[in-house]
């Protein structure tokens, strides 16, 4: 009888050939058409993701266009499944139910009815995991987009990292580690409340665990791994600081600070051997490693942000879990650190006549008049030539004005010209 082999690649840790006889393919092909398309007015819409052992599909009602997605285990066979992959199963509904904030995906319950009926094509009876359904998609689809190739825009990248930040802190706060942090990991939902329509959510505690003093075990995803669970040696919460740094890196640059082309056991290498302040691991032209203590230039967030999370992630990105964890200079611990970090008022000035983008830290009060000097001395523009331009009419303020008062919230742009454009260029 013909075989047919087909190769799969789970989560980038191990390739797996698997041999499928033409009876086998014919019966996977019947099981997916034993699968209902609609149960009562619930219609199956699509599937939404599908992993290693989960598969995740969207369910919509016809009657009050409610949606939900519900995961179940794909195996087909119970036998086929470990006491551990069962375990870990119902530990990850079992805390989804108890999980509540806004940045983490939320237990829905399933109509009692709905769930009979789909238990019905549930041979494993592992429990169904029904979760509220977030309609932007995961977060790896945003980065690959043409647009973000140099990583996200600042906005995006505040939103995104407070709300990531903010729902590990809180998974941290009831001793569990999530883990496996990564794009993949990231889902998008519409939000009206926020200013660019967009709140982020983790998703996806299959390899959370809850976490005493330390442990030893290999899950994770290679890419987003600590070093020292890579090393199968002791690890606490603080693998999810280095995992959050390696997203922080990759949603700001839009490549990963140690990059995918290098071999794992050679990724590990350039990782161990990185000094304390290094950030991230490139290849030259010349294929020679360099090491480099800060952000690429070629991104879109302002110089001032850049400046504070290049301290950030030189502590998130420390090889030594140790220094990892010690508290900031400030006293603050990494998502402390991170909000402060976030939040803080940045004017972005740029220069129509200087073709150049300057950026400033500002507080409640920050006058104008503070904001010409600065600007006079980056530029050379004196004071009294520079016509700014923003949602107000600048001239028409005092120097003692308060910058907070002529700006809009969360827009903190304005550009900057010389009051003589003739005049040759500085």
């Amino acid at each position: 009888m013909m075989i047919m082999f087909h190769c799969l690649l789970i989560d980038e840790k191990v390739n797996i050939c698997v041999g499928f006889s033409e009876i086998d393919v014919f019966l996977a092909k019947f099981k997916k058409m034993d699968h209902p398309r609609e149960i009562g007015d619930w219609t199956n819409i699509s599937v939404l993701g599908s992993g290693g052992f989960g598969t995740v599909l969207l369910w919509r009602s016809n009657t009050t266009n409610e949606y939900i997605a519900v995961k179940k285990c794909r195996i087909q066979c119970q036998s086929s499944l470990t006491s551990r992959q069962k375990s870990r199963w119902k530990h990850e509904v079992e805390k989804m139910k108890e999980l509540c904030h806004p940045n983490i995906v939320k237990h829905k319950p399933l109509p009692p009815f709905l769930e009979e009926e789909l238990n019905k094509f549930n041979p494993t009876k592992l429990p169904l995991l029904s979760l509220e359904y977030c309609d932007k998609g995961n977060l790896r689809h945003t980065l690959i987009l043409p647009e973000n190739l140099r990583g996200l825009k600042e906005e995006s990248v505040r939103d995104l990292l407070l709300d990531i930040s903010g729902a590990v802190s809180y998974l941290h706060q009831r001793n569990i580690t999530h883990r496996d942090i990564k794009p993949e990991n990231i889902v998008l939902h519409t939000w009206p409340e926020r200013e660019r329509g967009v709140i982020y959510k983790l998703i996806d505690l299959g390899y959370a665990k809850e976490l005493g003093d330390a442990t030893v075990s290999f899950v994770g995803t290679l890419l987003y791994l600590a070093p020292e669970i890579f090393s199968n040696q002791y690890y606490d919460c603080s693998v999810d600081y280095w995992s959050l740094g390696v997203l922080a890196f990759e949603v700001i640059c839009g490549v990963l600070p140690f990059p995918a082309i290098m071999g794992t056991a050679e990724r590990f290498r350039a990782i161990k051997n990185k000094g304390p302040e290094d950030i991230c691991v490139y290849k030259s032209i010349l294929g020679n490693l360099q090491y480099s203590t800060q952000l690429f230039k070629e991104i879109w967030i302002s110089t001032c942000l850049k400046d504070h999370m290049e301290v950030w992630l030189r502590k998130a990105l420390q090889f030594n879990p140790t220094l990892r964890s010690a508290p900031f200079p400030t006293t603050l611990n990494i998502f402390n650190q991170l909000n402060l970090i976030l939040r803080k008022r940045i004017l972005t000035v740029f220069s129509v006549y200087r073709y150049e983008f300057y950026s400033y830290e500002f507080d409640e009060c920050t006058r104008l008049s503070t904001v010409r000097q600065w600007i006079a001395r980056d530029t050379k523009i004196a004071e009294n030539d520079q016509l700014l331009l923003g949602i107000i009419d600048f001239d028409n303020c005092d120097d003692q004005t308060l910058l907070i008062h002529c700006l809009c919230e969360y827009h903190w742009q304005i550009l900057l010209t010389h009051r003589d454009a003739s005049r040759k260029r500085v």
